[in-house]
This record gives C-alpha cells, sequence and structure tokens, in this order.
C-alpha cells in the first residue's frame, strides 16, 4: 500500500472514531470521557513527570551525600596512614634503634631477651596507641643475618629473604611504602607500611640499617564510621594502582573487573558510577587515598534512595488518588444533574414503547431537552388520536376474522360420528354407544367454550384431542394406534384452542389412507429457545418433497386463489392463521414429509405466552 492509501485509511479510521464517539456515546459518557481527557490523563502524566523529576534530584542529592561519606571515609583512613607513617618515622630515628643496629654485628643469640626487653620498652613509650585493634603488629629488620630474633619486636632479613615486601624493598628507595597480603594460616588480611632505617651514626650516614614494618589488619583500618555502617548498606574495594583488589568487605565481585578503562578510572581522583547488574544495583563512588596510591570505592546499595523514592511516590500516589477520588465523585454528581433530564425524557419514551400513551409530567426549560420534550408530547398526542381512528377500527375487524376462522370446522366429522352412532346401535346395540356420546358429549361442551376464552391449558387440548381419537378409533378400529408424550411441567402451559384436531384429523383421513398394516401417531411437546413445540406425527405414506413445499408456501400465504388446489390442507391453513394473527409471523406451522415414510407437523408457540392467561394484549402475563 502507498503512502496515499495509508493516508486515506488513517482518515477512514479517524472518521469511524469520531463518528462512535458522537453518535453512540451516550451524554454521561462523553462527560466523562471529556473530563478524563482534559483532566485526569494530564493530571495523571504530570504526576509522572514530577515523580520521576523529584527521583533524578533525590538520586542526585543522595550521591552526593555518598561522596562526602566516601570522601570522609577516605581522609579518615588518609589521618590512620599519616599516624602510622609518624610513628614508623620515630622509630627509625629512635636513638636507642639506632645505637643497637648500628652495632647489630655484635650481637648474638645471647643477647635475644636483652635486646628484646630494651625494643619492648622503648616501642612501648613511643606507641601511645598501643591498644589499638588496628596494629597487628610492630617488627624491626637487622641486615645482619646473625641478628637475634624474638619474634616480638626484633628479627633479621633472613627471617624475611622469601617475603614478597623484602624482595619489593631491596628495589626501592629510602622512603616509605606500603604493601598488602594476606597472612597464610591465619586467614588475615594486612596492610603493612615499611620503611629503611638509615645509619645516623658516623660516616655511614644514609646506609641502611634495616628495616622497619607496622603490620595494621586491613579490616580495621579500612572500616568505616560505625554510625553510617549502621545506616547504609554498601561494599568497599580497595585497589592498588595496578588495579589488583587489596581489601574488600564483600563477597560479590568488583563492578568493574575486566574493564579496558579501568586503569583510566584509577588514575583519576574521584569519580561516581550508577551500576545495575545481576550482582549491584546501586551508586559506586571512588576516591583516591592520599600517599599510598591506592584508590578506595564504595559500592552503595540503593536502599536509602528506594526507600525514600517509595515514601515519597506513596505519598504521592495517596494525593493523586484522593484527588482522583474527589474528581470522580463531582464528575458523577454533575453528570447526575446534567443527564437527569435527559434520562426523564428516555423514561417517558420506555413508557410510551410499553403502550403507556399518555404524556406525563412535562420537562420544563428551554434548553434542547425541554424543546425535545415538547415535540415529543404532541407527537404522543396526535398518536392517541390516530389510534383512536384506526387502530380500535383494526382490532374490531382482527377479531372478527378469529372468529370467523374459528367457525370454518370441517362438517364432515359431525356427519360420520352420527354415521358411527347410527350403524352401531342398528347391529350391535352395545353400550359402547353410552361411551361414544359422553366423548362426543365432552367435545360439544370443549367446542362451545362457555368463557369464551382464546386459550385453554395444553391439558384440555391434549384431553379433547384424545376424545376424537377414541371416536375415530371406534370408526377405524385397530387401523391406528396413538401415543403422547407431555411432560407434567408443560401440561399446565396455554395454547389457541382447537389447534389439534384439524391436523390430526389430516393426519388419519391422509397419511393412513390406504395403509394395510397398523400406523402409528405421536404427539409430543417440549421446549426449545424460548417457544413451546407441539410435534403430530404419522407413519403414513408420506409426501414428496415437491407437495411438502407447495402445502407450506400454501398455508403461510395471505392470498387464497389456490384454495381449491389444496382444499383438503384448509383446516391446517386457518390454525396456521390463527397463530400468526394472535403471537407473531415468527410462530406458525412447518410440515415435513418423506414419501412413504410419514409425515412430521411442527407447532411452534411462544413459549411466555403458553404459560400466560390468554391475554392477547400482555403475552408475557402468568
Amino acid at each position: 500500500m502507498n503512502l496515499a492509501g495509508r493516508n486515506i485509511g488513517r482518515r477512514n479510521f479517524l472518521g469511524i472514531v469520531i463518528r462512535t464517539i458522537n453518535q453512540d456515546l451516550s451524554i454521561s459518557q462523553k462527560f466523562i470521557g471529556s473530563v478524563v481527557c482534559l483532566v485526569i490523563i494530564p493530571m495523571i502524566f504530570l504526576t509522572l513527570v514530577f515523580y520521576f523529576k523529584f527521583q533524578q534530584i533525590l538520586e542526585k542529592e543522595v550521591s552526593s551525600s555518598y561522596e562526602q561519606v566516601v570522601a570522609q571515609y577516605v581522609g579518615s583512613i588518609d589521618n590512620k596512614l599519616t599516624l602510622y607513617r609518624n610513628l614508623l618515622d620515630s622509630i627509625t630515628v629512635n636513638g636507642m634503634v639506632q645505637d643497637i643496629f648500628s652495632r647489630q654485628d655484635q650481637f648474638r643469640i645471647n643477647s635475644t631477651l636483652d635486646i628484646g626487653r630494651k625494643f619492648s620498652k622503648e616501642i612501648d613509650n613511643q606507641l601511645f596507641v598501643k591498644n589499638s585493634n588496628e596494629i597487628y603488629a610492630i617488627m624491626l629488620y637487622a641486615l645482619n643475618r646473625q641478628f637475634p630474633s624474638d619474634g616480638i619486636h626484633t628479627s633479621n632479613v633472613e627471617k624475611v629473604k622469601n617475603e614478597a615486601w623484602y624482595q619489593e624493598m631491596i628495589k626501592r628507595s629510602d622512603t616509605t611504602h606500603y604493601f598488602s597480603y594476606i597472612i597464610k594460616g591465619l586467614d588475615l588480611n594486612v596492610v603493612s607500611l615499611v620503611k629503611p632505617i638509615p645509619d645516623l651514626t658516623g660516616n655511614r650516614y644514609l646506609k641502611k640499617l634495616g628495616f622497619a614494618k607496622i603490620d595494621l589488619v586491613a579490616t580495621s583500618l579500612f572500616k568505616m564510621d560505625n554510625r553510617r555502617a549502621d545506616r547504609d548498606n554498601y561494599d568497599i574495594y580497595i585497589l592498588d594502582p595496578a588495579g589488583t583488589v587489596l581489601f574488600t568487605n564483600s563477597t560479590k565481585p568488583f563492578p568493574f573487573t575486566g574493564k579496558k578503562n579501568l586503569h583510566e578510572i584509577l588514575g583519576s581522583d574521584t569519580g561516581r558510577w550508577t551500576i545495575k547488574d545481576s550482582n549491584h544495583n546501586g551508586i559506586l563512588i571512588h576516591h583516591k587515598i592520599g600517599g599510598c596510591g591506592w584508590t578506595a570505592f564504595v559500592m552503595f546499595q540503593n536502599d536509602e534512595l528506594e526507600n525514600k523514592v517509595k515514601e515519597i511516590g506513596s505519598f504521592i500516589l495517596f494525593i493523586v488518588l484522593l484527588m482522583l477520588l474527589i474528581l470522580i465523585c463531582l464528575t458523577a454528581l454533575f453528570t447526575r444533574i446534567f443527564t437527569r433530564r435527559t434520562l426523564l425524557l428516555t423514561d417517558k419514551m420506555n413508557r410510551i414503547e410499553k403502550g403507556e400513551l399518555t404524556v406525563g409530567s412535562v420537562i420544563d426549560g428551554k434548553d434542547e431537552i425541554g424543546n425535545i420534550d415538547r415535540h415529543f408530547n404532541r407527537m404522543i398526542l396526535r398518536l392517541n388520536d390516530l389510534i383512536n381512528e384506526n387502530y380500535i377500527q383494526k382490532i374490531e375487524k382482527r377479531e372478527a376474522e378469529l372468529k370467523a376462522l374459528q367457525f370454518q370446522i370441517n362438517p364432515h366429522f359431525l356427519y360420520n360420528t352420527l354415521e358411527s352412532i347410527s350403524a352401531i346401535a342398528s347391529v350391535y346395540g352395545c353400550r359402547e354407544i353410552c361411551t361414544i356420546c359422553e366423548k362426543l358429549g365432552a367435545m360439544f361442551r370443549y367446542n362451545i367454550n362457555k368463557d369464551h376464552s382464546e386459550f385453554v391449558p395444553l391439558i384440555e387440548e391434549i384431553q379433547h384431542i384424545q376424545n376424537y381419537l377414541y371416536i375415530q378409533k371406534v370408526r377405524f378400529g385397530d387401523k391406528f394406534t396413538t401415543f403422547f408424550d407431555i411432560p407434567d411441567e408443560l401440561k399446565d402451559c396455554k395454547v389457541l384452542r382447537f389447534i389439534l384436531q384439524p391436523l390430526v384429523e389430516n393426519a388419519l383421513y391422509h397419511g393412513f389412507e390406504g395403509k394395510r398394516v397398523q400406523g402409528c401417531l405421536e404427539i409430543s411437546a417440549f421446549v426449545t429457545d424460548g417457544s413451546l413445540i407441539i410435534m403430530i406425527y404419522d407413519d403414513g405414506q408420506g409426501m414428496t418433497a415437491e407437495q411438502v413445499e407447495r402445502i407450506n408456501t400454501y398455508i403461510n400465504e395471505n392470498d387464497s386463489r389456490s384454495i381449491g388446489e389444496y382444499k383438503e390442507s384448509i383446516g391446517i391453513k386457518n390454525v396456521n392463521s390463527r397463530i400468526k394473527l394472535v403471537c407473531g409471523e415468527e410462530y406458525g406451522i412447518t410440515i415435513k414429509s418423506t414419501l412413504n415414510s410419514g409425515t412430521q407437523v411442527r407447532i411452534t408457540l411462544p413459549f411466555d405466552h403458553a404459560k400466560g392467561d390468554g391475554n392477547v394484549q400482555n403475552p408475557d402475563c402468568r
């Protein structure tokens, strides 16, 4: 489809939508739709915009707060390291240390206890933070491999010649250096500050006498302030310039592991990132630790931010819902006020539709509703006049037609019955004549219809047919047998009087004509799709498809010019016409038949009407 075709399709769709809104929706729906489009949707949109903007501002403020926390944290580490550097400097230039280490070649193993006691006392004097849980050990290593070692504060380089820090210090200058490693066996991560001990005596100034080393517990050194730790959920990563993680308090991997730009990040003094992956969801702040060249990374989980966002979001949601509730209530109130007069007009129309042709109350007002009501009232008055002129006359004519149809009963039955009575009386003189007369009397009483009701219970119509069939059996003997299948719950249903006899008579005279074996006649009733169905079936000679089509056409057409061809079916036509006149065009008789297989006549009546009291004007009454 080209562009012009798509544009036409869009215009057609838009036109359908506009017509639907303009023509198919009620006034209340249009009013509510207008409120939704003009108020509720913009309100929700502005609320979402405000919520996300507030979330960004809050995230920025929280991130700034985190940056200050990290800056304070790194500053605290710097202060600690400065303190321990100063302590290390004091130890390396201490007079006692210089005196003993300048004469380290003179001491042997028997001097271990004395040297250890002197060093411990001197270090205790300088170590004003002796009880700090950050210090794991303070050791002095002499270059003389024979220097005695007490394992507490003194040793020689022979003991540590294979340790990484010593191999690195051999290559370094006379400054303080930092190392991090794990003490095997203890699984303890320590940070070591190491500085060469210079020779400050005599001519050997600047010559190394050994090394002084302070081991610090990494967990204590890098822990965050207790108040902050209790409040925040965070992960700490300490990295060296090479990108190796020296210390972490987390079991999660470092977020930037394997990233190409890690060295570029380590080269900057500070930075901030928002991390969202399978292991982390929070804000990562990094800050360079002065002096040692290490970088501290602190990952703050978004618990605080999310809690604040949820708190504010819940408050905003409460306010919006409250406003929407108030708006909906006001909309419903205004809609009720605006549509009340429309509903009055609609109610008046519904009453007219049910047959209450009265003007009723007048809707005041000069707007469109009042104008429509005035025109509608004039129309009702005019309609009443027309009904008085024409409709009553048509009803009277219709009743006359019904009465005329009811009197079109085939007289042959009466003559044949009398003939049967006469024959039996003359030949046999049996008591069965009394029974026949009783049945015939019942039929006459049924015909008289003293209450002039058009409708009777189905059971009375069935009893009338049973009387009729009894008399016919007397005449025809065992030529046919009958079956009735009438459920008890349908016996009180109201049906038109005399609708079965013409159909049963037609089955006996035409269905079983020429039949040599005993025929079967079955009458049943059931309800389907809201209609009462009465079936009359005979297994007689049946009809061809062409004959069935002609008869169905004949009994349903209004023109009586073909009556001569189907004179034997005039009773069926009369019954079908009565049903359609009283119940409606959708009801009536349908005939199905197969040659040599029998005929089925189906009578369809309205079930509501069938259960009614026979009042034609109100078929729904029960």
